[in-house]
């Protein structure tokens, strides 16, 4: 286990050295510190949050090292603080006008501009989840519900009681979780469309979000951002 621990101190350490200026990660760096970094992109920087983020709980929580975390662990927590929020305001800083997020890379072939908003977005609402701030303005800006759905694989991580856990073994869960998990989105669509007329706080979360006077809004704007504020615009 203390091996274990080291590499990961030293996969921490070596991910928020790569961080760039603007809050956000890059997808190739270069050794020689005195070169500029590879630009930064918003499915890399959701991707490095969420394991930044996920450390920085586990640490906090001691359930990682034998009871309090280490001086080093310590160290590196108190970086990625700092490091979370500079991320996050990268992130603010590249949403689109109607809400999602367009990643650097696996776009989407059959788009005209190659690019894929749902991969961009959904990497930044996990992102969000592991750092728990999907009540944010980011998760919320289209008034959506959100709820996470984990499905685990196996029990044996960390623990030395447990029978070893075979590829085939994790897989025909694996295959069992999908079949769940469709069979969960299905009975829950049915339910929610069984709901009442919705009353949390995300229904109207975009209601007084707009300081621009309606009538200064230029049309284009309108129908580019009707899906979510069009409701608000017509009144």
């Amino acid at each position: 286990r203390p091996r274990c621990e080291r590499a990961i101190e030293s996969g921490v350490a070596w991910l928020l050295e790569l961080q760039n200026g603007d809050g956000g990660w890059p997808t190739y760096h270069n050794e020689d510190r005195s070169q500029q970094f590879d630009d930064s992109g918003i499915d890399l920087t959701a991707v490095a949050m969420r394991s930044l983020a996920t450390w920085q709980q586990l640490w906090n929580a001691g359930t990682v090292a034998a009871g309090s975390p280490s001086s080093v662990q310590k160290s590196l927590g108190a970086r990625i603080g700092p490091a979370l929020e500079r991320a996050w305001h990268y992130l603010e800083a590249q949403q689109a006008d109607d809400g999602s997020f367009v990643p650097v890379w696996l776009g989407n072939e059959h788009q005209a501009d190659d690019e894929n908003p749902v991969l961009g977005t959904a990497l930044v609402l996990t992102a969000c989840a592991a750092m728990s701030r999907l009540d944010s303005k980011l998760a919320r800006e289209a008034e959506i519900c959100y709820a996470t759905l984990a499905l685990p694989t196996d029990y044996d991580c960390w623990k030395q009681e447990e029978e070893a856990v075979s590829v085939d073994a994790v897989i025909a869960v694996l295959q069992k979780n999908v079949a769940q998990a469709r069979d969960i989105v299905r009975g829950a669509v049915r339910l929610i469309a069984e709901l009442p007329e919705r009353r949390c706080a995300c229904e109207s979360a975009v209601r007084h979000a707009v300081m621009t006077a309606p009538e200064s809004i230029p049309p284009e704007a309108r129908e580019r951002l009707d899906l979510i504020i069009g409701r608000y615009l017509s009144k």
